[in-house]
């Protein structure tokens, strides 16, 4: 199967073989070939980014907030009060985990 997807791939695009793949777009790549197994992690990206917002050593929990939690503008800082460098940083990280790119 992945000689033949090679294969496909090759006529329209230049392709190298460079191993087994380990890392791809900034997520972990592990493979079990015996059990047609591929599993993808992001897990090293989120400790970046906790670690550039200095959140390295908080608590995890299961749920990040109580289920049926509404959040309204209200429990947060006015705009005014909100540090610009933060937000955009803030705004580039969350971009960056939906879109999925490092």
């Amino acid at each position: 199967m992945y000689k033949d997807f090679i294969a496909a791939m090759s006529k329209d695009f230049d392709l190298s073989d460079s191993g087994q793949l380990k890392w791809f777009l900034g997520g972990k790549v592990e493979q079990d070939r015996e059990k047609g197994i591929v599993r993808l992690s992001q897990e090293q990206y989120c400790n970046d980014v906790l670690k550039r917002f200095q959140m390295s050593e908080c608590t995890p929990v299961d749920t990040a907030c109580e289920a049926n939690l509404h959040l309204a503008a209200s429990d947060s800082p006015p705009l005014d009060k909100r540090d610009a460098d933060v937000v955009h940083k803030t705004r580039k990280t969350i971009l960056r985990l939906l879109l999925r790119k490092k």
